[in-house]
């Protein structure tokens, strides 16, 4: 199993916290838990996930504001059709949001991809794989709240030598302002390593930190009007 992350710290669950000092803000990590001494308040940021789409399950998917994003994705296969609509004629080469990508002429292998139910960790499966099989899995990732958040962190982790697996779109250290929306994009490359009749799988979250004093209404009084939501959860040291 192969980890790579970009960042100076830091699977499979993407964990978010903002941390206020009592002059100044001080960076957090939510482990589902707060210990004493924070003057803080916790999940400001929640679900950053938006949406996740794999160019190989059977159906070309539309998000607003981006209309299809895995155009040819459109089920079946050419000459050999092992999964049905819930596949399509496999991609031989790194897909373009937007654009058609090519494909072999025919389905074996098929990629899904989803969200844990809150939003905080991407699943890609990757089923009956061979040798130069590229599939390419879109994400939405979007910052709802009233502040700025920042990537601290990018944690992938997949099997290798079986898997090549790039990401671009998203950068450690960028910032999303409020109401923002950025799309990454993972791309699988499968190597002559892979094993017949396998599935493997890749596995993303992120880590996403806020530094300033004020925003989203946070700090001591935020954190109470996020009592009834969060619940009990302890209390968490300041670093």
């Amino acid at each position: 199993m192969r980890r790579f992350r970009f960042a100076r710290a830091g699977m499979v669950c993407l964990a978010v916290v903002v941390a206020l000092g009592s002059l100044g803000a001080a960076y957090g990590y939510w482990s589902g838990t707060l210990r004493s001494g924070d003057m803080m308040a916790m999940a400001c940021v929640t679900g950053p996930f938006t949406w996740v789409v794999s160019n190989d399950d059977g159906k070309v998917t539309s998000v607003y504001p981006h209309g299809a994003v895995d155009p040819g994705d459109d089920g079946g296969g050419t000459n050999f059709d092992k999964w049905g609509h819930q596949s399509s004629d496999d991609p031989s080469g790194l897909q373009t949001r937007g654009d058609e990508c090519a494909r072999y002429d025919k389905d074996v292998a098929r990629t899904t991809a989803w969200m844990s139910c809150d939003r905080h960790e991407i699943t890609v499966v990757v089923e009956n794989a061979y040798p130069s099989y590229y599939p390419t899995v879109f994400f939405g990732l979007k910052n709802n709240q009233s502040f700025s958040v920042k990537i601290e962190n990018i944690d992938i982790s997949y099997d290798e030598p079986e898997l090549t697996v790039t990401f671009d779109g998203i950068t450690e250290n960028q910032v999303i302002c409020s109401g923002k929306e950025v799309v990454g994009r993972l791309g699988i490359h499968v190597e002559q390593s892979a094993q017949q009749n396998s599935a493997y799988n890749v596995n993303l979250k992120l880590v996403l930190v806020q530094k300033e004093e004020s925003g989203c209404g946070c700090g001591w009084w935020g954190w109470w009007n996020w009592w009834g939501w969060h619940g009990w959860w302890g209390w968490k040291g300041w670093w």
